[in-house]
């Protein structure tokens, strides 16, 4: 267990997070038959039966931490998780987490300042978009994070990635049932690309506090965000 635990810890956050779910699982399934042999040898040696709702309880112990492993794991792991976590920091105006996430960190009041001349221009765009398109298009300029799409990660070479994002709208699209009943229903229609976000893999630093068993992680980490406004950090 404190072996598997040191793999975790170096591997979580990574690209590698996944191949920590053999070994936890190989340890529950084990950990699992150990109870049920030990009971089955007390019965044989004339022990009163008993004790099935404690093993029973194993069950939703093991379902909850893998469940919780495979919610956290990860976070670095993938361009768009890193970029998920970003918009989140930025959406909680959080930058002392969110330099985290960049290969060459910026300063949390400097990203802080970038995100607010970001959020004016995103104001800006959506307001006008707004005017243009009216009220039936969801456009909120005093939420423009509600108008923003981020796209598909492309990796373009290897280990480099981008993310564009766009500020989108909905309209209404006209369309009939079983050829003659009309209906409508609405589409996600992009207004124009607002930016794009570069991501670089980058291998993991190691464990400084362990002398041996390092193990090689990589993560996506943010290179330059750049918005059609203001410059990125």
């Amino acid at each position: 267990m404190a072996g598997l635990l040191l793999v975790v810890v170096q591997l979580i956050d990574g690209t590698q997070w996944l191949i920590v779910f053999v070994p936890l699982t190989v340890l529950l399934v084990v950990w699992l038959g150990q109870a049920l042999h030990a009971y089955q040898r007390a019965l044989r040696l004339g022990g009163a039966a008993g004790g099935e709702a404690q093993v029973a309880l194993f069950f939703p112990v093991a379902v909850t931490l893998l469940t919780v492993y495979w919610l956290v794991g990860g976070s670095h792991g993938s361009p768009a998780a890193t970029v998920e976590q970003y918009a989140l920091d930025w959406m909680s105006m959080r930058p002392a987490d969110a330099v985290q996430l960049f290969v060459s960190q910026p300063d949390p009041s400097a990203l802080g300042a970038t995100w607010q001349a970001e959020m004016a221009f995103l104001r800006s765009r959506v307001g006008q978009a707004a005017d243009e398109y009216g009220p039936a298009s969801g456009l909120h300029p005093d939420s423009p994070f509600d108008n923003l799409r981020f796209g598909e990660p492309v990796e373009e070479q290897p280990g480099f990635a981008q993310v564009t994002v766009d500020i989108v709208r909905q309209e209404e699209v006209q369309t009939t049932v079983l050829g003659f009943i009309p209906t409508a229903s609405q589409e996600t229609v992009s207004v124009e690309r607002a930016g794009v976000i570069s991501l670089r893999l980058v291998p993991q630093p190691g464990l400084q506090w362990l002398p041996i068993g390092q193990l090689a992680s990589s993560s996506w980490l943010i290179e330059n965000v750049a918005l059609n406004g203001p410059d990125a950090p």
